[in-house]
């Protein structure tokens, strides 16, 4: 029963956890990989919009 009881509750925190999961993969781009890439001169690279034409 207990173990029934557990399954059928982590069933319906499953959306929030895969939902706070995403958040901090976002934080994590945000504040080091994506400032690492534009170090160095490597700006023009890393982004599209700021490519020579």
């Amino acid at each position: 029963m207990i173990g029934a009881a557990v399954v059928a509750c982590s069933a319906a925190l499953l959306p929030w956890g895969l939902g706070f999961a995403a958040g901090a993969m976002l934080f994590v781009i945000s504040h080091e990989i994506i400032p690492e890439s534009h170090r160095k001169g490597c700006a023009a690279n890393a982004s599209w919009r700021n490519k020579p034409r």
